[in-house]
């Protein structure tokens, strides 16, 4: 028998079979759709971390400067998850412009780092951070760790270098997918008037 044609059943295979091979295709889209998503969501929140952690870290780097006093290094309060600092820019032998004094918070409640300028109200950095695993830590000019939450005063004035440590969470951006999109960026910084 020789057929011309196609037949009803070659027909349903074609289809099925076209089917099929569509349904893939767009399957390893999806799939490669939400994991560019996911790597977009992670490359923020890393780039998020990194341009916070370099506005804090100028500000530490610069406690104290213009202060006269071995005592006074402009480490007003230090605890896990607040530090005050002030530093006399203006060198008037005071520190009550606003840009001489800041303080940097762990906002548990908004999931926060926030930035305190002068008396101003503390204004958010960062958000998504995962505050009961991101810190402040304090080590003295020998590397040790300084102990104590918060830090008193004469643990204060030992202070040589101070670590930021953040854990910010996002949620993952496919649907179903419950776990978060996690990333940990941490910085060391020198307190450049901390050998007075």
């Amino acid at each position: 028998m020789n057929h011309d044609g196609w037949t009803v059943v070659d027909a349903l295979i074609a289809v099925s079979l076209t089917s099929l091979l569509a349904t893939a295709i767009h399957s390893v889209t999806v799939v490669s759709v939400h994991a560019l998503r996911a790597r977009q969501v992670a490359d923020d929140l890393d780039e998020s971390a990194r341009i916070a952690l370099e506005i804090v870290a100028r500000d530490v780097r610069d406690v104290g400067y213009g202060l006269l006093t071995a005592q006074d290094r402009g480490l007003r309060h230090a605890s896990k998850t607040l530090i005050r600092l002030a530093r006399d820019l203006d060198l008037d032998g005071r520190t009550n412009s606003s840009n001489e004094r800041v303080a940097y918070m762990l906002d548990a409640e908004n999931q926060q780092l926030r930035r305190q300028l002068g008396r101003s109200s503390p204004q958010p950095l960062l958000d998504s951070v995962a505050t009961a695993e991101s810190s402040f830590r304090f080590f003295d000019d020998d590397g040790f760790r300084i102990g104590g939450d918060p830090l008193d005063s004469d643990q204060r004035a030992r202070v040589h270098r101070v670590d930021v440590f953040l854990r910010l969470t996002a949620p993952h951006p496919a649907p179903g997918v419950h776990d978060a999109i996690e990333t940990t960026q941490r910085t060391s910084i020198t307190l450049r008037n901390a050998q007075l």
